[in-house]
């Protein structure tokens, strides 16, 4: 299934788990391209930039729904996933609750980079994890992720 991330996981990834980009074959749409040049480092940005796929962009139509409370990178997101067929990686609850709405598939950041603990590195994602669970806000979420991958 093709993926489409939003600025929040690339963000995640760019605290330390920018390698993954290289073997993940994900897609993003210009908007998130563009916001995501105003919030890492330039030198970042520009890394990300070759290992990301562009998404064909599908602009949100004038008053349709969660356009009161998504902004617009958002809902561009939202429906290039929808009209693409794409898997939503995102954290933002009020995104996924759209996204859930629409008949969208979604998926959290810990729970998309379990699914691939494969094909990254299972050890690889527990660290990464680990990093990431220090500023993550659904703490809870992120432990039983690290739980049931060092079961494994």
């Amino acid at each position: 299934m093709k993926v489409l991330v939003d600025a929040t996981f690339l963000v995640y990834l760019s605290e330390g788990g920018i390698g993954f980009l290289e073997k993940l074959d994900v897609s993003t749409t210009s908007s998130v391209l563009k916001e995501i040049g105003y919030i890492v480092p330039a030198h970042i940005a520009n890394q990300m930039l070759l290992s990301l796929n562009e998404a064909k962009a599908v602009k949100p139509k004038t008053g349709s729904m969660g356009s009161r409370w998504l902004s617009q990178t958002d809902l561009e997101l939202l429906n290039s996933a929808k009209e693409g067929n794409y898997l939503l990686v995102t954290d933002d609850k009020k995104l996924t609750g759209q996204a859930r709405l629409e008949k969208v598939k979604v998926i959290d950041t810990p729970h998309f980079l379990e699914s691939k603990a494969e094909l990254l590195g299972k050890e690889e994602v527990i660290i990464f994890l680990e990093l990431l669970q220090k500023f993550y806000l659904r703490k809870s979420l992120i432990a039983g992720v690290l739980e049931r991958l060092k079961k494994r």
